[in-house]
């Protein structure tokens, strides 16, 4: 469904160690639209700001950071195929906090969420 490349000064493929990513990757479809992108820690785990989950249109379906232990953190966005805005909040530690406002395709607010009740 897709083909992994790795965009690094070292120009190496599927830059793995122990059997988990490393460093910097783009995955791309087979149509060569962009999948997603971001670093990998060591460990295997998502580290600093991802852009991901392009849809195969070429749309992007989520931005937003991880911590170093791999989790959510901060501001996210998530978008629907057409490119409108799905859902934005603020994440801690790999969960919801605050407020989070939710879309429907057409751009138009839908519902908004308060998780820290």
């Amino acid at each position: 469904m897709y083909k992994r490349i790795l965009l690094a000064e070292t120009k190496l493929i599927n830059r793995i160690l122990k059997g988990k990513p490393i460093g910097y990757w783009e995955e791309y479809y087979n149509n060569a639209n962009l999948w997603y992108k971001g670093n990998y820690n060591n460990d295997g785990q998502r580290i600093g700001y991802w852009e991901g989950y392009y849809y195969p249109n070429g749309n992007l379906k989520y931005k937003g950071n991880y911590n170093n232990d791999g989790k959510q953190i901060g501001y996210w966005e998530e978008y629907h195929n057409n490119g409108n805005l799905c859902r934005k909040g603020n994440y801690d530690n790999g969960n919801f906090v605050g407020y989070w406002h939710y879309f429907n395709e057409d751009g138009s607010l839908k519902q908004t969420i308060n998780f820290d009740n």
